[in-house]
């Protein structure tokens, strides 16, 4: 959005619609840290499932631009500091809730980046929210963790 202008409407539409892209970028941001992890806890290579999603209809910015770059490399240095889209998913979730929205997917995505934020230093990335989640793709597998296997049978466990 930054090397584009938009005429989006009346005073203060220009703040709606940057905290309704970041909802879109966080919930990506966190739905493909969870995605990757749950490969990669699974037996496919991040890096080869990220191939794959990118070509696929999964692929989204965190998939192309920021899973491989900042979180599996571990740099954690995108550029936009997790409270920052914190703040701008508070604003998201409040207009959607003020709007009547029913689904309740901003608010769940905004808590979960509010208890994730809690834990990350002042200042940490947007990107070090995979330090922190449950799906993390960059702390490596929960104790005691190991890739699904099939049976005799067929079953996965």
């Amino acid at each position: 959005m930054a090397a584009n202008i938009f005429h989006v409407g009346g005073v203060g539409s220009g703040h709606a619609a940057k905290a309704l892209n970041n909802l879109l970028s966080a919930t990506g941001l966190l739905a493909s840290i969870e995605a990757v992890e749950a490969g990669r806890r699974f037996g496919i290579d991040p890096h080869t499932l990220l191939e794959l999603l990118n070509v696929s209809t999964g692929r989204n910015d965190a998939t192309e631009r920021k899973i491989d770059r900042f979180v599996l490399s571990e740099a954690y240095d995108s550029g936009f500091k997790a409270s920052l889209m914190l703040k701008d998913l508070r604003l998201a979730a409040s207009m959607c809730e003020q709007l009547g929205l029913g689904t309740g997917l901003a608010g769940r995505v905004t808590e979960q980046w509010a208890a994730a934020c809690e834990q990350l230093a002042p200042g940490a990335d947007q990107t070090e929210i995979a330090r922190v989640t449950n799906g993390s793709a960059a702390s490596g597998p929960i104790a005691g963790s190991r890739p699904m296997t099939t049976n005799d049978t067929g079953a996965r466990h």
